[in-house]
């Protein structure tokens, strides 16, 4: 009579395997190396399961924002025929919204024109015409199409036979409009595939296993400083549990959440990849509201940053006295303008050193303009600062400036991520 073999039970997460925590618990690095390269499927195959990704015409993403009339604000109206081709959508009548979309597109120009074959290439998608569909978004996504629903719908119309093609796709589509699903898809096709940013796009993940396959991939190009942060970032993620990440596409997040998930971020030993991933992904919503630009200036002054966290709150301001201006009930509330006021003081005291000068006085600049134009003084009383800013006036700031053209987050193809001054 033989013994049973007795059956593993499948691991929901690579953090509940007894032998991987005792291989974390040794904190040797070539141990853990060895660990993961002796069950890489199996790791490869729980983050698959835990990213939950499907590829399909049934799995598109509904596109993203509305078609306007020329160069105005004005919607095609609610009898126009961009709305016709939504509330089309939202009854399932898919053939009557794509007549309404195609018809809308040759009304419009430019970006319009581009949102409204968007939503068509939707519609013949769910209506059963894929091919239609890739012919109408192939284009789109070759251009620097601002929105990620065409990418990661253009993955879903093409065949199983084109994993590659669809990888390419979401790699484009996570250069040009970041999104979570489309990291996830890439990342998923990437464990099958291969890619050469694969150890880099696992960085954006929160997750135990993308941390070991990153890790093992980049084992052979790493220092030993950059080993011994690995795995303590790992040993943070597995005896301390693995963050709570807000959606980034939530309109609105409370500020307790994205402060607590940053000082997560910033206690897994300073994990900035995810937190740069997460305000890419953000910005198309929040890059006209302070605060984004008040979280994003916060976390990187706190992950040590601080040149690029003064860029961030240059853009706060801005976005704090726009408010200021469209908002007139706000001129009078007090909360509002005091803690506008300490942000400014704040952030000038950073500013005084001879290296951060400039940035200093570019703040002081936009704060007297913004008080000769509406009467309101936000400058903070603090006769230090008055003194070191106020006795130089030369360095000017644009008055057009926008939040959107001040600083922000720069990829290029490779992947790598900088601060530059964008214009438009």
């Amino acid at each position: 009579m033989t013994a049973l073999t007795p059956i593993r039970k499948q691991l929901e997460t690579i953090s509940e395997d007894p032998a991987f925590r005792n291989v974390l618990r040794e904190g040797s690095w070539k141990a853990n190396y060895k660990f993961v390269g002796g069950r890489l499927e199996e790791i490869k195959g729980i983050l698959r399961e835990r990213l939950h990704v499907k590829l399909g015409h049934e799995n598109m993403m509904m596109p993203e924002c509305s078609v306007y009339r020329g160069n105005s604000s004005e919607r095609l109206g609610r009898e126009g025929l961009f709305d016709k081709g939504r509330v089309a959508l939202r009854r399932a009548e898919y053939r009557q919204a794509a007549e309404c979309f195609e018809a809308s597109a040759q009304k419009v120009a430019c970006i319009n024109q581009d949102i409204a074959n968007n939503y068509r290439a939707y519609a013949l998608a769910r209506l059963g015409e894929p091919l239609r569909a890739r012919m109408i978004l192939s284009p789109l996504c070759k251009r620097q199409f601002p929105f990620s629903s065409a990418y990661w719908n253009l993955a879903c119309c093409m065949s199983n036979e084109q994993t590659t093609e669809q990888l390419a796709v979401l790699a484009s589509g996570l250069y040009k409009a970041p999104h979570p699903r489309l990291l996830h898809g890439a990342i998923h096709l990437a464990t099958f595939l291969g890619h050469k940013l694969l150890a880099q796009w696992l960085l954006y993940l929160p997750l135990t296993e993308a941390l070991l396959l990153s890790h093992y991939l980049d084992y052979d190009r790493m220092d030993s400083q950059e080993k011994e942060a690995g795995v303590l970032r790992l040993g943070a993620y597995v005896f301390c549990g693995e963050p709570h990440v807000p959606d980034p596409l939530a309109y609105s997040i409370p500020q307790y959440e994205t402060q607590a998930f940053v000082r997560a971020m910033f206690e897994r030993q300073k994990h900035a990849e995810v937190v740069d991933f997460w305000l890419r992904c953000r910005s198309r919503i929040g890059r006209k509201r302070y605060d984004y630009w008040k979280m994003k200036a916060d976390y990187l002054e706190l992950f040590g940053k601080r040149r690029r966290a003064i860029n961030a709150f240059r853009s706060e301001l801005y976005c704090r006295l726009d408010l200021l201006v469209g908002t007139p009930e706000l001129q009078t509330n007090f909360r509002f303008l005091a803690a506008t006021r300490m942000r400014v003081g704040i952030y000038l005291r950073r500013c005084m050193t001879p290296e951060l000068h400039s940035q200093g006085q570019a703040i002081c600049n936009m704060l007297a303009r913004f008080e000769k134009r509406h009467g309101i003084c936000l400058f903070p009383s603090n006769p230090k600062t008055h003194h070191f800013f106020c006795k130089d006036k030369s360095i000017p700031f644009a008055e057009t400036t926008e939040p959107s053209d001040l600083f922000e987050e720069s990829m290029d193809p490779d992947g790598n991520i900088s601060p530059v001054q964008l214009t438009r």
